[in-house]
């Protein structure tokens, strides 16, 4: 993928600039956040519900297929479709909404959501910022908060 400029800003990094290649705990769908199980180190959904399960690592940016190495992104532009996009954001039935942040789900594990955590014991593990309604622009795959 070539680099692509948003009017009125500098030029987007291309795509990725960041991977790793684990191998796959299940099979998931692309764009699905993931953490490296603490007891294997496969890919397994990941889930804002506690420090172990909200650690993610990446974005994949292909499906995953159990026991096979995979690919994630943990930083650059994913670009996936917008029915890719639906099928792993909580509500979204047109692809990603341009400008606004994505956080990882503390309800459904593998989703994502526009909506921060509020429940109290559960991580805000900010996730990206969409460009498009078929690009996200990882920024903070490292960091998990409490809410």
């Amino acid at each position: 993928m070539s680099d692509s400029t948003i009017e009125g800003s500098a030029p987007l990094p291309p795509t990725p600039t960041g991977y790793l290649t684990p191998v796959a705990a299940l099979n998931m769908p692309p764009g699905s956040p993931v953490i490296a199980r603490a007891s294997d180190g496969k890919a397994a959904l990941a889930k804002a519900d506690s420090d172990t399960t909200a650690a993610v690592i990446g974005l994949l940016a292909r499906p995953a297929t159990a026991n096979q190495n995979t690919l994630v992104y943990y930083a650059g532009v994913l670009t996936l479709t917008e029915a890719q996009w639906n099928a792993i954001e909580t509500g979204a039935t047109t692809g990603l909404t341009p400008n606004a942040t994505y956080y990882l789900s503390d309800a459904t594990a593998g989703k994502l959501t526009r909506t921060p955590v509020s429940t109290g014991g559960h991580r805000v593990a900010s996730i990206g910022v969409a460009l498009s309604t078929t690009q996200l622009l990882i920024t903070a795959i490292s960091g998990v908060d409490h809410a």
